[in-house]
């Protein structure tokens, strides 16, 4: 998502006022403020994203568009009028008109409009965040995708949501257990590019050219599925759980999903090794 102007849209530090209203910290405006819940979504930003861990933030950003379905049953964001800011956010389009200057001045002038200045720098694509995902930081030192069960959240230009296809009969959990695997690790330290202090990109056309594997092997599959839910539960009850010997045993099911020799196998957890990062970055 990206607005082009972060410190307007992105509200922190969230506290409850009642079921209607909550209060948030400004950056731009360097205060708190009272906005309609229902014209804030929950946001995303890189560092709330770690390995199997049960998504929590306290972060929202606000969202001037409603849903439509259009003749073809496809969904479409809409901005509001600003009528209908008026009349149905009046905290939040107060606080939209402190900012109006600032939202105009975007990209030189370019959202200089009358009834528009509001709207995102772009549009595209932002219903997906509502859709079910499995989330990966873009920077990263080692696998730390995670999922979005519920498709709740919504996400800054840091981070990546990978959604299947609708024919896809594998669980998200499946794919969860295979991406956070040293075997896909191994794949990006050879296939990538190393930034500073060893961490890598994981942009979609890297995670693209991973080839995933075809198994019809039911119990290969509900085992990884079982172990990515029990690594899950753990983190949610204490983040710091110590999950090692899960991740060792979808290692090894990996491996064999690819037919991986134990030569093979030697070569990459010697690899990974060298680079393996620590429990401190991967949490």
């Amino acid at each position: 998502m990206q607005t082009s102007r972060d410190s307007v849209y992105f509200l922190h530090d969230i506290k409850e006022m009642n079921s209607d209203i909550i209060s948030a910290y400004s950056q731009e405006l360097d205060k708190r403020i009272n906005i309609e819940r229902s014209f804030t979504k929950p946001l995303l930003k890189g560092d709330d994203v770690h390995r199997y861990q049960t998504l929590e933030t306290s972060k929202i950003v606000i969202f001037p568009y409603k849903k439509i379905v259009d003749e073809n049953n496809h969904e479409k964001a809409i901005l509001y009028t600003e009528k209908e800011l008026k009349q149905n956010f009046p905290n939040g389009y107060a606080y939209l008109k402190e900012c109006e200057s600032i939202l105009r001045d975007r990209e030189s002038g370019k959202f200089n409009i009358d009834g528009e200045w509001f709207q995102f720098g772009r549009k595209q694509g932002i219903l997906g965040a509502e859709d079910k995902k499995l989330i990966q930081p873009d920077i990263s030192m080692g696998c730390n995708f995670t999922f979005d069960k519920d498709g709740e959240y919504y996400m800054t230009t840091t981070l990546y949501g990978y959604v299947k296809h609708s024919h896809i009969k594998e669980s998200y959990k499946y794919y969860l257990a295979i991406l956070n695997s040293n075997l896909l690790w191994w794949y990006l330290i050879k296939t990538g590019t190393t930034l500073a202090n060893g961490f890598f990109r994981f942009k979609p056309d890297y995670i693209n050219s991973f080839p995933l594997p075809e198994s019809k092997d039911i119990y290969k599959i509900k085992a990884l599925e079982s172990l990515a839910d029990e690594i899950t539960k753990a983190k949610k009850k204490n983040p710091k759980s110590d999950t090692k010997k899960l991740e060792t045993q979808i290692d090894e099911l990996v491996y064999q999903l690819y037919d991986l020799t134990e030569e093979e196998i030697k070569i990459i957890e010697n690899e990974i090794g060298k680079s393996a990062p620590n429990d401190k970055e991967l949490s």
